[in-house]
């Protein structure tokens, strides 16, 4: 029997463990990316500045010296400011001190000093919202790094569980906080133009939210359950008796009834107007009727020939009905055999007597 965890022969599986795999890495690699900036001091930087800054056009100014108080090594993140003060060369030694200080301030006390340097310019170099996103910038940065280390462990070591709320969608919510946070800290930093610029730290910060947004999407789909089945057990066959409406299921299925034999197929009835109602030929278009003899003349002599022509009549009709034809066709026939026998030439006298001369025959 294989081995469950052999991906080695199911491409699927091993496009899954693939998968796993590279989601686990990239949120370990985000995570460390994160950690880094959150504790990073060096989102933005000036190792060597002069005190010069930019005017509006762009140019070099040295702004009425009111930014030398900065010179040396700047630099700043969420924890704070560091300002190192370097020995400098030429005729301004004996204003140097002769080994670097460092010096470390709050966010909030660089805004403040560079409020008071920028005098009238104040409101424009320093913003409130400064060192409030800085902060929020380290804990959503240390918050997303942690929901990632969680949600790795849990796919490495296979766990998919059902919580309320999943780690990577936590590392999701963090990353959004920390990229909207982090760009306001960086938007908002004070100092004219030309003072600072980033550092290791943001381009640590940026690495850690791109890939931790594909680590957290790729570590949902592993850690997430399997989705449950709603329709599982809505329908028992058990319930209908063994089969579904009534009928069997399955190879157990009765085999369907034999078809009934076929009808013997009945032949086509003769139209009306095909039958030759002639004594002697009439037994050519009526199956199983025998031809009949001319009618001999009777003493009687037209109340004979009629009779003669209505047994005919009948005749033809039975002979008729007997070889299967329908009722109404026997019916027809025997109509029109009583309408030729009925023209005699005593009634056409008759009629020939009664119209008066000049006048038009009026129909019957």
């Amino acid at each position: 029997m294989r081995n469950v965890s052999d991906t080695s022969a199911d491409p699927q599986l091993r496009r899954s463990a693939d998968r796993r795999v590279i989601a686990i890495v990239l949120a370990g690699v985000s995570a460390a990316c994160l950690v880094v900036a959150s504790l990073s001091k060096s989102w933005m930087a000036n190792p060597n500045f002069s005190g010069l800054v930019r005017d509006r056009d762009g140019n070099a100014t040295a702004a009425e010296g009111r930014y030398l108080r900065f010179r040396g090594d700047i630099r700043f993140g969420p924890l704070g400011f560091e300002h190192c003060a370097k020995p400098y060369r030429g005729f301004e030694m004996d204003e140097a001190p002769a080994a670097p200080e460092c010096r470390e301030i709050s966010t909030t006390e660089f805004n403040e000093e560079i409020g008071e340097a920028a005098h009238l310019d104040r409101d424009r170099y320093t913003s409130g919202a400064f060192s409030h996103a800085g902060w929020i910038a380290f804990g959503t940065c240390l918050l997303s790094a942690a929901a990632l280390l969680a949600a790795a462990a849990m796919a490495f070591l296979r766990i998919k569980k059902d919580l309320a709320v999943s780690p990577a969608s936590m590392a999701l919510l963090g990353l959004l906080g920390a990229m909207v946070s982090g760009c306001v800290f960086i938007a908002t930093k004070p100092g004219p133009a030309g003072m600072l610029g980033v550092d290791l730290g943001f381009w640590a910060f940026g690495a850690g939210t791109v890939l931790g947004i594909l680590g957290a999407q790729l570590l949902a789909k592993e850690i997430r359950p399997p989705d449950e089945d709603l329709l599982e057990g809505a329908i028992d066959p058990a319930e209908f008796g063994g089969g579904f409406g009534g009928f069997p299921l399955g190879r157990d299925a009765a085999a369907p009834a034999v078809a009934p034999a076929a009808v013997a197929p009945i032949p086509p009835t003769q139209p009306v107007d095909a039958l030759d109602l002639v004594p002697g030929l009439a037994p050519g278009l009526v199956p199983g009727l025998a031809p009949s003899p001319a009618p001999l003349p009777a003493p009687g002599g037209e109340p004979a020939a009629a009779a003669a022509s209505a047994s005919d009549a009948l005749a033809v009709a039975a002979a008729a009905t007997a070889s299967g034809a329908p009722t109404s066709d026997a019916l027809a026939v025997a109509a029109v055999a009583s309408a030729a026998s009925s023209d005699t030439p005593a009634d056409a006298d008759a009629d020939a007597s009664t119209d008066s001369p000049g006048e038009p025959k009026q129909p019957a």
